[in-house]
């Protein structure tokens, strides 16, 4: 059974690598997860940073957090709540989609909108976290 198991990360790891390498933001995400985690890789926080920093600099809010959260427990990276508070402002605040007004763009906002993992701001654990951030003044100066 553990064989089975082994195989299908393996097999996992490939095929989101493959999606990853061609750009898209969640299998690059998924990678950085992998990393993270050791599932069927050698645990590599430094690939993990890598590839949530290519999902993140694409605007992809769950990548953002990911790096919020490596910088706040120091995984593989020297804590940092400045940069922590930065990069979880930016996941848990909207962002704008930069649609044009050609055809069709209308629809793709409406699905984009619609999708609670569209990956572009909003992020909850991040704005929970933020909220956090602010009440223990980590990575801002306390104003009370």
């Amino acid at each position: 059974k553990d064989g089975n198991i082994k195989n299908y990360l393996k097999l996992s790891y490939e095929w989101y690598l493959k999606a990853a390498i061609q750009g898209d933001i969640n299998a690059q995400n998924c990678i950085g997860g992998i990393y993270v985690r050791g599932d069927g890789v050698e645990q590599n926080y430094h690939k993990a940073r890598e590839w949530y920093y290519k999902a993140a600099e694409q605007g992809d809010s769950n990548a953002q957090y990911n790096i919020a959260n490596m910088l706040l427990k120091g995984d593989g990276i020297k804590k940092n709540n400045k940069e922590a508070f930065q990069w979880c402002l930016k996941a848990a605040t909207p962002q704008t989609t930069g649609y044009g007004t050609g055809p069709g763009t209308q629809q793709q906002h409406q699905e984009d909108e619609e999708d609670s993992n569209g990956g572009r701001g909003n992020h909850l654990l991040a704005q929970y976290t933020l909220a956090l951030m602010y009440h223990e003044g980590r990575g801002i100066e306390k104003d009370f």
